[in-house]
């Protein structure tokens, strides 16, 4: 290994991030950085910056353009055979990109492409010893580059950020029994333990922007959720205006979603349009099912509480690894609870079928109607009505569940235990662990439910403790920057240190209490 050392930054292209790689830069440290489109503008002007073309990466015909040729590797069948796994990821992040499904022949030839150039360039570059990346890897370039990594013996460092505002963690890993927080105890970044504990107790950023959103749509569209006129379109005329009404909408944001240029889709404007038109009759669908099909919760009942995640997002896909498509997990959970009187209650993710700011047409590769249907016929399971408060849900239920979401910390903050399927950075609370077998989540259940709210609160001021030297203040983005107390400097600044000062300074704090 060279002893020139290089930092590789993967997914810096958030304005918030563009300043972490200049504190990088005014700290002497040689960076390598996927650029996109954005963020060249910024980056050129920070001399000695060495940049890969992220665009390239994203369609098998043009990822040669991004490396020199002499950097495709030449792999061999027992290479190939230790990344089945991350083929198999690969293969389920692919809906993230493309609208109209590939060919086999195509996605497998992708991923060699992306595989066989990656290998090569880090072969080739021993002086880049360590891959940041700004979060979970999620996109098909990234996610290879993180097994490539692995493979050749490269550190990763994935910064993952916590359910309490303006506190950052930092991974070596996503996946189960491979996931390690770095212990940043004594590596000059700032934290404050107090503060810690009293953010704990209130709502993140990032749930506080997500409701806004919603609410904000409802606002902006006039229309209640809620109201059983809005789901009965039973008639032609009916389900015409309701598609004509959810495609109306700012005019910059239909002129990005249809934009050929887009670069995730790369589809004509027209055939953009006509997506648009078919996801609002999908979801129009979805909601319609939802309102003829679910009944008011009996909160008489013991019962878990399941809040589906948001799809497609990270927290799936790959982070619950084996449990990407949550019918999965519910499954596995409903088998276990099949001889107790627990009943599981489901609901949909709050932004799932909100599509009126932001049209992600993603979630065309994700239909939620299909997704009802197989978990309603599970013989414990109630979906619960969208008009169902969260929060009286969290409030009723004997314990939360979910694959790597946001309600199980959110129920830990009211006392309740929870179970999670995959790790997340509050696995290694006693009151939270993450289940992966039948008999793992019967024992979970048996345990967490004979414990009191006490028990239960005391086992998260625990892990608070613990947490303070695996914590630090920073942000994961832009817009979260600008609602923190704390200057951009400053939060910019003391993510750039604990970058720099965070090798081989870990003392392996799980995420990984696994019920077994």
């Amino acid at each position: 290994m060279s002893s020139i050392s290089t930092l590789l930054l993967v997914g810096f292209l958030d304005p918030f991030f563009c300043e972490v790689v200049r504190k990088l830069k005014e700290r002497n440290q040689k960076l390598v950085v996927l650029s996109d489109k954005e963020s060249l503008p910024i980056f050129s002007t920070m001399p000695g910056l060495e940049l890969i073309q992220y665009d390239y990466l994203y369609r098998l015909e043009t990822v040669g353009k991004a490396f020199p040729l002499s950097d495709k590797a030449i792999l061999d069948s027992s290479e190939y055979l230790y990344f089945s796994e991350c083929k198999s990821g690969f293969l389920r992040i692919l809906d993230r990109i493309f609208l109209v499904p590939k060919t086999n022949l195509y996605n497998d030839n992708y991923f060699r492409e992306l595989l066989a150039y990656w290998i090569g360039y880090l072969r080739n570059r021993e002086d880049i010893n360590k891959i940041i990346f700004h979060c979970v890897p999620h996109f098909p370039a990234e996610f290879v580059l993180f097994y490539a990594a692995k493979f050749l013996g490269r550190e990763t460092i994935i910064l993952r950020r916590t359910s309490i505002t303006d506190y950052m963690v930092l991974d070596h890993d996503f996946r189960p029994n491979y996931s390690s927080l770095l212990d940043l105890s004594s590596t000059g970044v700032s934290s404050d333990d107090d503060l810690l504990f009293i953010s704990s107790e209130k709502e993140s950023y990032a749930t506080t922007y997500s409701k806004a959103m919603v609410g904000r749509r409802f606002a902006l569209q006039g229309e209640n959720p809620f109201k059983a006129k809005y789901y009965s379109l039973n008639s032609p005329f009916e389900l015409f205006k309701a598609i004509l009404s959810t495609i109306k909408q700012p005019l910059k944001v239909v002129k990005y979603w249809i934009s050929p240029d887009n670069l995730y889709f790369q589809h004509s404007s027209l055939r953009m349009l006509l997506f648009r038109v078919r996801r609002s009759v999908r979801r129009i669908r979805a909601l319609q099912w939802l309102f003829l099909n679910t009944n008011p919760v009996d909160f008489s009942e013991s019962f878990i509480y399941y809040a589906l995640h948001y799809r497609p997002e990270r927290t799936t896909i790959p982070e619950a690894s084996e449990y990407y498509d949550q019918a999965s997990a519910l499954k596995l959970l409903s088998s276990a609870l099949l001889e107790t009187s627990i009943k599981i209650v489901i609901k949909e993710h709050p932004r799932q079928l909100d599509d009126f700011l932001y049209p992600d047409l993603r979630r065309m590769n994700f239909p939620e109607v299909e997704l009802y249907k197989e978990l309603s016929t599970l013989p414990n399971v109630t979906i619960a009505p969208l008009s169902t408060s969260s929060n009286e849900l969290i409030d009723k239920c004997i314990c939360t569940a979910s694959c790597t979401g946001t309600t199980v910390w959110e129920g830990l903050q009211t006392s309740k235990p929870g179970i999670t399927f995959g790790p997340t950075w509050h696995s290694s609370c006693i009151s939270t662990p993450i289940v992966q077998s039948k008999s793992g989540i019967q024992k979970a259940i048996h345990r967490l439910t004979l414990k009191s709210p006490e028990s239960v609160f005391n086992d998260r001021s625990d892990f608070l403790k613990t947490l303070s030297n695996y914590s630090f203040i920073s942000s994961f983005s832009f817009l979260a920057a600008q609602a923190s107390s704390y200057s951009f400097d400053f939060l910019t600044t003391n993510l750039a240190v604990a970058i720099i000062n965070c090798r081989e300074n870990h003392n392996n704090f799980l995420a990984n209490q696994i019920e077994q």
